[in-house]
């Protein structure tokens, strides 16, 4: 194996440090987790008892990983029934466990990313807590991994950024829909190496038929680029915006662990109004486990509730 670190993959280290930990502790599942609010994403995982793969995604409000965030409960447990901090959390309830480790992953000033992990349904009364310093050397290693991923992810908007440029629609000076393609294709890839969540909004100009129409389709350009530059400002750098059909327009967002669609739909809504264009605007947001077509599929909808809504209270 290359001793140079800067080709080797966080799958690939992930792999071999959950391989030497199960060859040394044994354990039904080690895995890395990306853990979030309400759920928690296995990056990877090596299971020999519970049918746990990588990918996957579990709802979990109060689980034994969150409770190794928050510090309320030991990082191993030999026999987790006489444990109270766990005797509640959701992981038992799926799966039965005897014995558990957990230490937390923390990137950039503290924050925290996930647990380097395992469970089994046994006991395992030789583990003890001397085992806590290799544990959390190795997590520190996975650490690393981590942080060059996400500035990996980063580099690679950026890159991507510059290549669309020729991608771009010559009326609004954005990303056309093939470069929108392309972005969401590579966006799902980085979202499930990191676990990280997804959305797309839809924005569909309520008034640019009605322009086009009756005033003619210089107006309607004309609109069109005035949405095209109100848009940039209201949206964040990391976002990827497009014009992806004649008077409908998109935005692709990452890392919104904790976002709520129905603000970012009225931060669009009111940075529009604000200029006197009114919109129809729908958001999803998408855990790496999705597809990209459920996504714009439920943002699509939300943007039709809300072209209804405008109609009821006579915006049209």
């Amino acid at each position: 194996m290359s001793t140079k670190t800067e080709f080797i993959t966080l799958d690939a280290a992930a792999s071999a440090v959950l391989q030497f930990l199960q060859d040394r502790y044994g354990f039904g599942l080690w895995m890395v987790t990306r853990v979030m609010p309400d759920r928690w994403t296995v990056l990877a995982a090596i299971d020999n008892r519970f049918g746990v793969k990588a990918g996957e995604t579990f709802e979990s409000a109060d689980s034994g990983l969150l409770r190794v965030v928050h510090e309320r409960g030991p990082q191993i447990a030999r026999r987790c029934e006489d444990l109270p901090a766990y005797i509640d959390a959701s992981i038992p309830s799926r799966f039965d466990i005897n014995a558990y480790i957990g230490v937390p992953l923390r990137t950039d000033c503290g924050r925290f990313f996930g647990t380097l992990c395992a469970i089994d349904n046994v006991e395992h009364p030789e583990i003890d807590d001397a085992e806590l310093p290799l544990l959390e050397l190795l997590g520190g290693l996975l650490v690393g991994y981590i942080r060059n991923e996400i500035a990996s992810n980063e580099q690679e908007r950026q890159d991507e950024r510059f290549r669309f440029e020729v991608l771009t629609d010559s009326l609004t000076h954005l990303p056309n829909r093939s470069a929108w393609e392309k972005a969401v294709e590579n966006e799902k890839q980085r979202s499930r190496r990191l676990g990280d969540t997804t959305f797309i909004s839809i924005i569909d100009l309520i008034d640019f038929k009605e322009i086009n129409k009756h005033e003619g389709p210089e107006k309607g350009d004309e609109l069109l680029r005035k949405t095209a530059l109100a848009l940039r400002y209201a949206v964040r750098n990391s976002d990827f915006l497009a014009r992806v059909r004649d008077d409908e327009f998109a935005v692709l967002g990452n890392q919104c662990d904790s976002i709520d669609p129905d603000d970012v739909s009225a931060r669009l809504r009111s940075s529009l109004e604000n200029v006197g264009i009114s919109i129809s605007v729908g958001t999803a947001v998408g855990r790496p486990s999705d597809s990209y077509r459920d996504v714009w599929d439920n943002a699509n909808a939300a943007m039709r509730r809300d072209r209804k809504a405008a109609r009821l209270v006579g915006w049209r």
